[in-house]
């Protein structure tokens, strides 16, 4: 019985030495059709990310399609881009295409977050930059960016680096459209200093004498917020 099993048991869940097996053999079942009732059994009960990752190992041979599908599926459930990754590994070029298109159509409603990661991992730097710029001008629809209370900057920033070249200019533009209502919010030297960073992050983008006129309107605009103004000494702004 082994023999026809193998040295591994059905994935460690039925002996090939116990009666279950032998009982199988019996009324006909073989070895590949064990293993397939076995997999598809598991299959149905595949929702957990433990489960599916095991699946995808076990499919490697018997069912390349299913392989695939399952890695994008535990791509969606757990958001990890090594997923990704390997289900690349194992498309054509065309497969590939296929799988972009509808990753992308899954997330352009409501995973602004990842969509923006897709397009920087395929190299549509353009996409990146107007999917970025898109969002942090509208409200946002990403649960992950309203759960972060998000208000345009916090997705500038985190881009920043990635983006801002292909545009510069709209990208100064953006923060010093949400810079001021971002102050304007509340008080405390926390939040200022949230600020601070953010200025220093726009000032990263050249246009400095613009820089400077911004940075002194909103210490005449706030001028009655000592804690800001002392804070905001750090850049070093002339004729501030």
């Amino acid at each position: 019985m082994r023999a026809l099993l193998g040295e591994e048991p059905l994935f460690g869940f039925v002996d090939a030495d116990s009666p279950f097996a032998g009982y199988l053999f019996e009324h006909g079942f073989d070895h590949q059709c064990l293993r397939r009732g076995w997999r598809d059994g598991v299959d149905a009960f595949s929702r957990t990310a433990d489960i599916r990752r095991f699946l995808i190992d076990a499919y490697a041979e018997f069912d390349p399609d299913r392989r695939k599908a399952l890695l994008r599926e535990l791509f969606l459930q757990t958001g990890d881009w090594t997923h990704y990754e390997e289900l690349r590994t194992l498309c054509s070029d065309e497969q590939w295409a296929e799988v972009v298109t509808t990753l992308e159509a899954e997330f352009e409603e409501s995973y602004v977050r990842r969509l923006t990661d897709l397009y920087l991992r395929e190299g549509r730097t353009e996409e990146v930059f107007e999917t970025v710029i898109d969002a942090a001008r509208n409200e946002p629809d990403d649960a992950f960016w309203r759960t972060a209370g998000d208000s345009g900057l916090t997705i500038l920033s985190e881009y920043r680096a990635d983006v801002s070249a292909h545009d510069p200019r709209t990208y100064f533009e953006v923060y010093k459209e949400h810079l001021e209502p971002f102050l304007a919010e509340t008080t405390g030297r926390k939040h200022y200093r949230t600020v601070i960073e953010y200025l220093e992050e726009m000032r990263e983008l050249g246009f400095e004498e613009e820089f400077e006129a911004f940075v002194v309107r909103l210490k005449e605009k706030h001028s009655n917020r000592p804690a800001f103004l002392d804070e905001i000494e750090e850049l070093d702004v002339e004729g501030g």
